[in-house]
């Protein structure tokens, strides 16, 4: 009775065992055959793979797939995004490229005139001139056609490197014999003997409408003889950097100009002189020189200016010209100033009453000290201005407050404006008040005048503001509120006066 007992649970574990075995045995199998199936669908698939690939190979020229007029589209994308687009002296320049591809590619944008229009030569080459140099010239402009050029020459070492990249003389008959047909020329970074040597080449332009000349040296101003411009009739747009304003005793035969840019220092007495030189002048962007000079000789009109930018270090520099002009055609005004203080308020007044100009856009830094300095723009009492645009940049807390108080109690203050922009500086705490107060005045306004009479369209407010900056809802609740009523909302930094992603 005892072994029978104690043999018992043996003979149950040897059952279990050899019934696991058997299942054992029976899951291999079908294991095995599974394994077998999945093979067999791997190697289908990989049959198939196999059978495309060799396929995609048989298709010599893919690009023979796109239709020409979508082709066009792409190389038209890919030569503007190209930094290196139209050097000529590259190899792996656009669209030279493009002409390597197939047959299609390089027969569609052979037929692409504008592709070849544009042409820049690199004077500071690590490489010299190639030999065939003229002939690769003549080949691009070739592929223009009849369209016009725009060509560009940058960078310049001077006399003073013993062997020059480029010889500029070595351009001469190119820029004669091409010259007529350039419609844009820039001299980008040339160094003063770039200027000399042009000078003296006798150039002419005419269908030329838009130059560029810019000087190597950034600590003085070039002053140049503006002799290569001497036959160009058709000049519309002239922007000079670090090049002085043509001197008093230079012939200036392009006085149907319309766009001038001067960012190397010029006096009030140059500024004048350009004026009169350019009666059709509607665009003008000066920085101003130290000027000693008491300008008390009548004010000049220019009736054709609508937009001038104007940047000083000192407000009297600004108060002299602004004293000797009457602008009654003035649209757009932009003043960048260094100082405290941005202008004369007195003679801001005398310099709008006596233009009265249908002033709509305005750009003032740094901002003024009170709202009584900016009322020569938007009006007092009976007389109103009409301005549509308005750019407050770094304004202190007590303007800000003034003016937004008036913003939200005075229906009549600035009245058609459609956008308001202020640029700050970041302070911790000071722009979570300023955003709350700005939202909550604009909304006001919407109160207080009629809701056709209510003309602001976007709301820019640009900050440096820190990237571990985190923003709370409640925070951002007003502008958002805004926005979400029809306001065109900006919150966030500016790069180059451009607006980049908005946190609201």
């Amino acid at each position: 009775m005892m072994r029978h007992t104690m043999g018992a649970p043996h003979a149950i574990l040897r059952a279990q065992a050899a019934e696991l075995e058997a299942t054992l045995v029976q899951q291999r199998t079908e294991a095995e055959r599974a394994a077998e199936q999945h093979k067999r669908v791997i190697n289908a698939t990989e049959t198939r793979l196999a059978s495309i690939q060799q396929q995609l190979q048989l298709i010599t020229y893919p690009a023979d797939t796109l239709p020409p007029e979508i082709l066009c589209e792409i190389f038209r994308f890919y030569h503007k995004a190209d930094a290196a687009a139209g050097n000529p002296l590259q190899p792996l320049s656009s669209p030279n490229p493009l002409t390597r591809v197939c047959r299609t590619w390089r027969r569609t944008a052979l037929s692409l005139s504008e592709l070849w229009c544009s042409l820049t030569i690199d004077l500071v080459s690590p490489e010299p001139l190639p030999r065939r140099m003229p002939q690769i010239l003549a080949a691009r402009v070739a592929a223009a056609r009849s369209r016009p050029l725009k060509v560009a020459l940058t960078g310049h070492p001077g006399r003073q490197n013993p062997s020059p990249a480029v010889d500029v003389e070595d351009l001469r008959p190119f820029f004669v014999r091409y010259a007529p047909r350039m419609a844009e020329l820039t001299l980008h970074q040339a160094h003063a003997d770039v200027f000399d040597i042009m000078d003296d080449w006798d150039l002419d332009f005419p269908l030329l409408e838009d130059a560029t000349l810019s000087h190597a040296c950034i600590y003085g101003g070039l002053h140049a003889s503006f002799c290569i411009l001497n036959n160009a009739p058709r000049l519309r747009k002239l922007e000079l950097e670090n090049v002085q304003i043509w001197p008093m005793y230079a012939h200036v035969s392009w006085t149907s100009l319309t766009h001038l840019v001067s960012t190397a220092a010029t006096s009030v007495a140059e500024c004048l002189r350009a004026l009169k030189f350019l009666p059709l002048l509607e665009d003008f962007l000066v920085t101003l020189a130290s000027d000693c000079r008491q300008y008390n000789t009548s004010p000049f009109k220019h009736d054709r200016l609508q937009s001038v930018q104007i940047y000083y270090e000192e407000a009297r520099h600004l108060n002299s010209l602004l004293g000797t002009l009457t602008l009654p055609g003035l649209q757009k005004l932009e003043l960048g100033g260094v100082g405290l203080a941005p202008y004369g308020t007195t003679k801001m007044e005398a310099f709008l009453r006596r233009s009265s100009p249908p002033l709509s856009d305005l750009s003032l830094m740094p901002a003024p000290i009170t709202l009584e300095d900016l009322l020569p723009f938007t009006g007092n009492g009976t007389s109103r201005r009409n301005l549509v645009n308005l750019k407050i940049n770094f304004p202190s807390p007590a303007f800000t407050e003034q003016f937004l108080d008036a913003w939200a109690s005075d229906a009549g203050f600035c009245s058609e404006m459609m956008s308001l922009s202020f640029h700050l500086r970041y302070r911790e705490g000071a722009l979570e008040v300023f955003l709350k107060r700005v939202a909550e005045t604009t909304s006001r306004r919407r109160e207080i005048v009629a809701v056709a009479a209510f003309k602001l369209r976007r709301l820019e407010i640009g900050c440096t503001i820190p990237g571990d900056r985190i923003w709370l809802d409640e925070e951002l609740a007003g502008l958002r509120q805004l926005k979400a009523d029809g306001l065109d909302v900006f919150l966030g930094d500016l790069l180059n006066h451009k607006p980049t992603t908005s946190i609201v």
